[in-house]
């Protein structure tokens, strides 16, 4: 098995729809295939965007929450770093070294 599986989709092809479902069924996918998938967010997207964008007023949440000034998106990603932080060591340090699903576009 991989150590990995990365899924990215372009906009409108179907990927949240996809994170929905491997968010919500995440503890199955664990307990029956030990696939491993981040809990940080059911949209993956919009935090790792956020934090990982040149830009984070570029990405359509971040306009949406009225992040207009890069003061008001330096605020949004340091809020989704955050998150990160909170959440990342089961991210990046997950039981038994799992294969690992993320899924963004």
């Amino acid at each position: 098995m991989p150590n990995g599986i990365i899924h990215i989709g372009l906009p409108k092809t179907g990927t949240t729809s996809v994170q929905s479902a491997v968010y919500k069924h995440r503890d199955r996918l664990l307990a029956e295939f030990g696939i491993f998938y981040p809990w940080i967010s059911e949209n993956l997207t919009d935090i790792l965007c956020t934090a990982f964008h040149d830009d984070p007023r570029k990405h359509i949440n971040v306009r949406l929450a009225g992040a207009n000034t890069i003061e008001k998106a330096e605020l949004l990603r340091s809020q989704s770093l955050a998150a990160i932080e909170r959440h990342g060591k089961p991210l990046f340090f997950r039981p038994k070294a799992l294969p690992i699903l993320i899924t963004t576009n």
